[in-house]
């Protein structure tokens, strides 16, 4: 699976939610949230669910179909 970069920064706006905020929320590292959302690293299925639990959306609204 992999993250849309453009979706997940409309629910960051959305939510007026920081990277740090994210990250602290979903219990991932800065870097490995940043490698995911550019597409630099394949995010496993538990991440994206830990990265749409942090933004309080389901699954499908934040990865590339």
């Amino acid at each position: 699976m992999k993250l849309c970069p453009i979706k997940v920064d409309i629910h960051l706006a959305k939510q007026q939610l920081s990277i740090n905020e994210v990250c602290e929320r979903s219990g991932l590292s800065r870097e490995t949230f940043k490698q995911c959302r550019r597409g630099v690293r394949n995010a496993k299925p538990i991440t994206i669910g830990k990265i749409a639990a942090a933004l309080g959306v389901d699954v499908t609204e934040i990865i590339e179909m």
